[in-house]
């Protein structure tokens, strides 16, 4: 990860959190299956990584082969974006979501505990989070929409 970020900051990108600002301090580790906080678990040190790849990868009945390691990112909340690609779907043509969901998290995952999460409308959205700016949000749409087509062609490929 400290490669990443170092290749990052030579293209003169803003670090994704204010923890990990002058060197990766804190992360999460999950299993590429994990669901709503379900089998993440964070991390605070390369000590702490090592304890919890070991706890994640030691689940009852867990059969994965790798997980994902990922720098903390700060973000009020989360976009969803669902697809339902036809069986003759083509990855060079672009596919639209069925449906975009928001939702914001509660709780701190600090101590392992779970997480809840709350779906926000586009009205929620707009007066909490962006000043009512609609276009900022319709831009965020769309530029989720460009992002998940090479992860959807990485996917079903």
């Amino acid at each position: 990860l400290e490669s990443v970020r170092s290749r990052h900051r030579s293209w003169d990108l803003e670090c994704p959190s204010a923890v990990n600002k002058e060197s990766l301090s804190k992360g999460v580790v999950k299993l590429g299956w994990s669901w709503e906080a379900r089998y993440v678990a964070i991390f605070k040190s390369e000590d702490d990584l090592g304890e919890k790849l070991t706890e994640m990868m030691s689940h009852d009945g867990c059969t994965a082969s790798c997980c994902v390691v990922q720098e903390w990112v700060d973000f009020d909340f989360e976009m969803r974006l669902y697809f339902l690609p036809p069986s003759s779907w083509n990855a060079s043509e672009e596919l639209q979501p069925t449906r975009i969901e928001c939702n914001a998290w509660s709780g701190s995952m600090e101590g392992g505990e779970r997480r809840s999460f709350h779906k926000l409308s586009d009205e929620i959205v707009l007066s909490k989070y962006w000043s009512d700016d609609k276009q900022a949000l319709k831009k965020a749409k769309k530029e989720a929409i460009q992002i998940a087509q090479h992860l959807l062609a990485w996917l079903l490929l």
